[in-house]
Formats: C-alpha cells, sequence, structure tokens
C-alpha cells in the first residue's frame, strides 16, 4: 500500500508536537531553576498548540495560530530567567547560530542574539552587573546600553580603570548643567568637556555665578545624583535636533548641531527632565555619580573669541571613590601653601591687581631677585656662545595659526585689533 500526503502530514503534526513539548518542559525547567539563573532576552521556537495550550508568555497559542496546526515554526523573543547553558541547548534546538563575544582573559560568552553590554556584564556575575559603567568594544569606548549584533572582543569598563573615570567625569558635566538648569531655567547651556582631573561647563546667564550660587548647584546635583535617574540615548537627524533645541530656547546648542554637515544624525542624552547634546558615552544612572565637587566659575567667551559673549564657566572635580576625592583636594591645599602669588605677597616680593589681571606689580626686593636672576642668565648665555635678541610682544595671528596655538589656545591668549586685523 502506497503512503498518501495524509501520512506524512501526520506524522510531521506528531513530530511537531512532540518538539514542542520538549521546548515548553525546557522552558519550564528553567524558568523554575534556581541554580545559575541570570536575566536575558533570548529567543525560542514557537510552537502553537492546537488544544489551547498556554505557552510561556502566557497567550493562547491555539488561538494565536486560528486553531490550526502550523506545518513549520516561528520564533518570538520572550524575557526569562535563564541560565547559559540553557540558551545553548534551545538555539541548537532552533538552529539559529550563536553570538561570540571575547573577553580580556580570552574566554567566549555565547548568545543567542543581539545584546548590550549591561546585558553581557549581568551574564558574569551581579557584582560586575552593579560596577559596569560602559564597555569597551573593538576597543571603542561605549555606553552600558550600548546593543551588541555582532561577534566582537568586549571588556567591561568600571570606574576602577580610567575609562570609567572619564566616564563619570563626563556625566558629572551633564549632571552640573541638568543642576543649573533646574535653579536657572533662563541659563543656557553651551559646551562640558572632561579636562585634567575634571570638567567644566559653560553657561550663558544673565549675571555671574557666585559663590553662594556654587554651594546651591552642587547641593543640587548631589540631590538629582541620589534619584539614580536613568540616562538614555537617542538619536536625531540634524535638522530636527536644531529644530527641537530651538524650541527649548537653547540657541547656543543649535548653533553647534548647524554647524555638523547636514544629513548627519546626531545623539541627545536624557537624565530626568535634562536632555542634551552629546556624543557620549555616559553612565548608566546618575546614581553612580557621588564624588564631586565644583571648584570655581570664570569667564569664557564663546567659542573663544572676545567677540563672542562672555559666558559663565563652572569648573569641578569628580573622582571613582570619596578617597580619591579627599586626596586631591588635600593636594591642592598643600599647592595653595606654595603658590607664588601667596608668597610674592608674604615675602614682600610683588602684588597682582585687578587692574592688570595676569600681570605683576614689582616691589622693590621682588625686583632685585629679578635682575639678579636675569643678569646670571644673560652671563650663562654669553659664556656658552649665545647672541641676544628681542622680537615683538604681540604678533598677528596668522603666525599663531600655522603654529597651531590658536585653535588650541586661543581662548586663552591675549588678542587686540589693530588696522582691522587681530
Amino acid at each position: 500500500m502506497g503512503l498518501t500526503s495524509g501520512y506524512f502530514e501526520g506524522l510531521f503534526a506528531v513530530v511537531f508536537d512532540c518538539m514542542c513539548e520538549v521546548v515548553h518542559v525546557l522552558a519550564e525547567w528553567l524558568q523554575s531553576s534556581d541554580q545559575n539563573v541570570e536575566f536575558i532576552y533570548g529567543t525560542i521556537i514557537w510552537f502553537p498548540i492546537k488544544k489551547g495550550r498556554k505557552g510561556t508568555t502566557g497567550h493562547d497559542t491555539a488561538n494565536q495560530a486560528h486553531h490550526q496546526r502550523p506545518m513549520m515554526a516561528c520564533s518570538t523573543r520572550l524575557p526569562f530567567k535563564i541560565s547559559q547553558r540553557g540558551l545553548t541547548a534551545l538555539f541548537l534546538l532552533s538552529g539559529f547560530s550563536m553570538l561570540h563575544i571575547t573577553l580580556p582573559d580570552g574566554s567566549q560568552r555565547e548568545f543567542p542574539g543581539p545584546v548590550t553590554v549591561a546585558e553581557v556584564a549581568a551574564s558574569i556575575g551581579a557584582g560586575l552587573s552593579k560596577a559596569a559603567l560602559g564597555g569597551k568594544v573593538d576597543g571603542r569606548l561605549v555606553d552600558a546600553s550600548y546593543r551588541i549584533e555582532k561577534d566582537v572582543r568586549l571588556a567591561i569598563v568600571t570606574a576602577k580603570d580610567a575609562e570609567g573615570l572619564e566616564l563619570i567625569r563626563h556625566s558629572t558635566a551633564h549632571l552640573l548643567a541638568y543642576a543649573v538648569k533646574e535653579l536657572f531655567p533662563e541659563a543656557q547651556v553651551t559646551i562640558g568637556p572632561v579636562i585634567d582631573n575634571g570638567f567644566y561647563y559653560d553657561f550663558s546667564y544673565s549675571r555671574p555665578f557666585t559663590p553662594e550660587d556654587l554651594v546651591a548647584i552642587e547641593k543640587r546635583m548631589g540631590e538629582l545624583a541620589a534619584k539614580d535617574e536613568p540616562v538614555v540615548r537617542r538619536v536625531l537627524p540634524r535638522d530636527e535636533a536644531v529644530a527641537y533645541f530651538k524650541g527649548l530656547g537653547e540657541h547656543y546648542k543649535a548653533e553647534i548641531i548647524a554647524s555638523i554637515p547636514a544629513g548627519e544624525e546626531v545623539s541627545l542624552y536624557r537624565e530626568g527632565s535634562f536632555e542634551d547634546l552629546c556624543r557620549g558615552p555616559h553612565v548608566p544612572s546618575t546614581g553612580k555619580l557621588k564624588h564631586f565637587k565644583l571648584m570655581k566659575v570664570a569667564g569664557a567667551y564663546w567659542r573663544g573669541d572676545s567677540r563672542n559673549e562672555m559666558l559663565q564657566r563652572v569648573y569641578g572635580t569628580a573622582w571613582a571613590t570619596k578617597e580619591d576625592l579627599q586626596q586631591y583636594l588635600l593636594r591642592l591645599e598643600e599647592a595653595e601653601k606654595r603658590d607664588h602669588r601667596k608668597l610674592g605677597r608674604e615675602l614682600d616680593l610683588f602684588h597682582i591687581d585687578e587692574h592688570a589681571p595676569g600681570l605683576v606689580f614689582w616691589h622693590p626686593k621682588g625686583w632685585t631677585v629679578w635682575q639678579r636672576v636675569e643678569q646670571y642668565m644673560r652671563q650663562v648665555y654669553r659664556d656658552n656662545g649665545y647672541l641676544e635678541v628681542k622680537g615683538p610682544q604681540i604678533i598677528d595671528k596668522s603666525l599663531w595659526e600655522k603654529t597651531g596655538h590658536w585653535d588650541k589656545y586661543r581662548e586663552n591668549m591675549f588678542t587686540t585689533e589693530s588696522e582691522k586685523r587681530d
């Protein structure tokens, strides 16, 4: 007797029923297991059951399939606790290839599909998951929320790493801007980069910030950090981002974005009610920012050009631990004791007056010391065959452009205009 197509269809249905039972039993076992389980977003084969059985998501699979037994499987993404071995088993069963993450020690982690840096950290251990600030994917620093979609080399970045401290300082600059906008809503934000030992942020405001303002801002920063608000990244087309910041009244941000080539996308980071333009990366939440202090406020021209508005530059420092912060502040205190301005005043050598910022008014004792040193250096030059020359103190900016000083240091250079030239 020949075998009919109905016979094969029936056999096929039985096989699918069996496979369905295996998947459900395995999923239920993994969910109920309390050994070596972690929260992972995995993909499993979905087999609808004609009897209307509830699947692992709680949906009626028979109703989903309109009471028709499917002749092929389909997949869905389900969040559930599952062991690494269980994930591998399910995906071997489903026939999908695994994603391989190579860690710094050479070991590998396998995942059934796209996974974030934070999820990889969680798969390694709860301690690392809590400490993770970001990651280095094939050498590039990224957010903890960065989605990995191919085989890569990954290093989890924590506060113990130099890159982790950079993330902390960069994110604390944004926290500063957040606090300023909370206390002074009319202030406009501009830029806030990381610098040696800390950060700064420039603001446009109707008056200079006072020492009392800095105290209030720092207090507000602490309150916002304590909220542990997530730092969330999103991407907008350039023109849409320009319109967005103009709508917020943030004209400096709009100007920065407008200088980006047309058609490019820009990234924004939000924490609570504050959203800022930034390439990133940043810490995953404000709760990671605990050890910081605002140091001083100074003036700075917008884009370093004296023809532009004078902004308020707030300087701050941030560290990975309370001990590191205290040690840094102690070093500053010791350095202040040896500050030449302080010694010059105490030894009656010179003083500095607000009428000539950065310049020295020499007293008789100090000028005597200066001349002695100068005469000694002149003798050393002559003894070694050098001849002394003297050049102008002010030079056209074109020379500084050639040397690179203009692009890097112009905001700290003295500039004047003569014959319509800088």
